[in-house]
């Protein structure tokens, strides 16, 4: 399949085959549109299927920090639901555990304001939309989620970033782990 969009993928194979001719980077998991953070690529073939085989059983720890509207009460706990595509392929939560797939996130409030309110959040699982979607219906949406959130928020961009990310590298069998620092305009808010 042919990729149409300016992705991390398309733009680090154009800039490595333009320099050597033999380099290939191979997308492991993906990060919503507008959410910035950690992404894994792989090298290799071998390892971008075994990183995947990682994700598919949850052995991944993956942190990520959402600035949300208003405060979460309790201050920490965990969503649990199972989550569904629509026609219009937007993600919601349904009743029905047959149609659809298992969706586990947890979350701790680090800091809340007036308005908004600073959350550490961990996967157990990931699917598409995961944490936007909790969040969204638990009456708490990520600022500057145009989805599942606000049309129109003060924010210039989807308050979401993936902080962490550790895991047992496949070829060295040793736990590797990486950070991203939050952008600035996330750092900065006053809440």
């Amino acid at each position: 399949m042919q990729e149409k969009h300016a992705t991390v993928e398309v733009l680090l194979n154009a800039y490595y085959n333009a320099r050597s001719g033999e380099y290939r980077v191979h997308v492991v998991q993906r990060l919503d549109r507008d959410t910035s953070g950690v992404l894994v690529l792989a090298r290799t073939t071998f390892v971008r299927d075994r990183l995947q085989e990682l994700f598919a059983e949850h052995d991944i720890e993956r942190t990520y920090v959402a600035i949300v509207h208003g405060a979460l009460d309790p201050p920490s706990g965990t969503f649990r639901s199972f989550l569904a595509e629509d026609d219009s392929l937007r993600v919601r939560s349904i009743a029905d555990v047959a149609s659809g797939k298992e969706a586990v996130t947890h979350y701790r409030t680090t800091r809340a304001g007036k308005r908004y309110s600073m959350l550490e959040v961990n996967l157990e699982t990931g699917r598409r939309n995961q944490i936007r979607v909790h969040l969204s219906e638990a009456g708490h949406p990520v600022l500057g989620d145009t989805m599942y959130g606000q049309e129109k928020d003060a924010f210039p961009r989807l308050a979401l970033h993936a902080l962490h990310l550790a895991f047992v590298h496949p070829r060295t069998r040793k736990r590797v782990a990486f950070t991203s620092p939050l952008p600035d305009a996330m750092a900065t808010l006053k809440l």
